[in-house]
């Protein structure tokens, strides 16, 4: 996982430990503890080899995530993100993509301005920025990998 921190490190973002096969942070204050420091990557990851990978979102490096949520909640009733994001999708540029575990999306952009995290945005559809992290594409979970799309 080393290796993977290391590319989203050189992408300039600030990057967490999560403890392996979760979405939840390894460090006491979560993405506020986010580094872009390689000596602190290499710390973290050399402690804890299979740990995900946490990118925390807004100005910290400089990126909004729009989440697309289409899994079933536990009543069995699908998010509505596919369906939202058939809504919006001709109004977005085409961007860096991560396919998440459930099979939903997380597209990334860049962004210098204050925006704060808003779920609910659209049915189905996060925005993750200022006081956010999102879940970096190299990470496991159930033995499915949130996966770069080409």
């Amino acid at each position: 996982m080393i290796d993977i921190a290391k590319k989203h490190l050189d992408r300039g973002w600030s990057l967490f430990p999560l403890w392996p096969n979760t979405k939840i942070p390894m460090t006491t204050h979560g993405f506020k503890d986010s580094s872009n420091s390689i000596e602190q990557i290499q710390k973290w990851w050399s402690k804890t080899k299979d740990a995900n990978i946490g990118i925390a979102t807004g100005r910290k490096s400089g990126i909004v995530v729009i989440d697309i949520d289409v899994k079933k909640n536990k009543s069995g009733i699908r998010a509505k993100g596919k369906q939202s994001f058939k809504n919006i999708k001709g109004l977005l540029p085409i961007t860096y993509t991560v396919t998440t575990t459930t099979k939903g999306w997380h597209l990334y952009y860049r962004s210098e301005i204050e925006i704060g995290c808003r779920n609910g945005w659209q049915p189905g559809i996060d925005i993750k920025a200022d006081g956010g992290y999102v879940v970096a594409a190299g990470s496991v979970i159930d033995g499915k990998i949130y996966d770069e799309q080409d």
